[in-house]
């Protein structure tokens, strides 16, 4: 992922990550990501549980105004 991210122009672009994990919240906001994309405009991510609905990924990515 790190290679991809610096591989591209992200200045003035927003960028976000989110998981599903039924335990782990390791890696759902992405801040380990930020310094391979500085330029970006980083939203803070988030977590989903394992059975997140499709129409919940789907809402919460509609909120972003992305």
């Amino acid at each position: 992922m790190r290679t991809w991210l610096e591989a591209h122009d992200f200045a003035g672009k927003k960028l976000t990550t989110f998981a599903t994990s039924s335990s782990s919240t390791r890696g759902a906001l992405g801040e380990q990501l930020h310094d391979s994309a500085p330029d970006a405009q980083w939203i803070d991510g988030r977590r989903f549980d394992v059975d997140a609905s499709e129409d919940e990924l789907r809402v919460w990515a509609q909120s972003l105004g992305m």
